[in-house]
């Protein structure tokens, strides 16, 4: 049961260049996955989807995955600023910082967003803070579900993964596997 779920014909994303990008930026294969961080759905995706595709895939170089972070939803636009802002000062905390956003029940608060960052080396707290309280980030945040939307048409979902431009599934990572292996020409 490995089916894609929402296949469609390949079409080629245009990728911008303030996607957050992990791996290898020229792997053969290319995910994307957008998102809205308080999207429940999402939630429970990544937190299955992104260790294992870490740890198969883009720490060895295979895979390179473009998140694009979108806010639509109720107090997304303050941690989508926040998760932004976190990837722009020190990319490699992002994974942790995403995580303790993900396992938190209900709406973060500033606070909360300061003390997720707090357990992190190498962040501006003051920058962090000045962030949530201004949305530095909304107008890239606005872009991305403008672009998001433009591209899925009347299929805009969150969350949605594309391998290489064609639709993959967001319920099982074993889907996604096979689909990478399928590129890389494995199993």
């Amino acid at each position: 049961a490995s089916a894609i779920h929402f296949a469609q014909p390949q079409r080629r994303l245009q990728l911008q260049s303030h996607f957050l990008s992990f791996g290898n930026a020229n792997a053969p294969v290319e995910v994307v996955l957008i998102e809205d961080f308080q999207c429940t759905n999402c939630r429970i995706f990544s937190k299955k989807l992104i260790p294992q595709l870490q740890k198969g895939f883009i720490d060895s170089g295979q895979v390179r995955l473009m998140i694009v972070p979108v806010a639509f939803l109720r107090g997304s636009q303050m941690v989508g600023n926040a998760a932004c802002e976190i990837y722009r000062q020190n990319t490699q905390n992002f994974f942790p910082y995403l995580y303790s956003i993900l396992e938190m029940e209900g709406e973060p608060k500033p606070a909360d967003l300061l003390r997720f960052a707090r357990r992190l080396r190498g962040i501006d707290l003051d920058k962090l803070q000045e962030c949530i309280d201004r949305g530095c980030h909304s107008e890239e945040l606005h872009k991305n579900l403008d672009w998001a939307q433009q591209f899925m048409g009347a299929q805009f979902r969150t969350p949605a993964l594309y391998v290489n431009g064609d639709a993959g599934s967001t319920y099982s990572f074993e889907a996604v596997k096979h689909q990478i292996e399928l590129i890389l020409g494995g199993p």
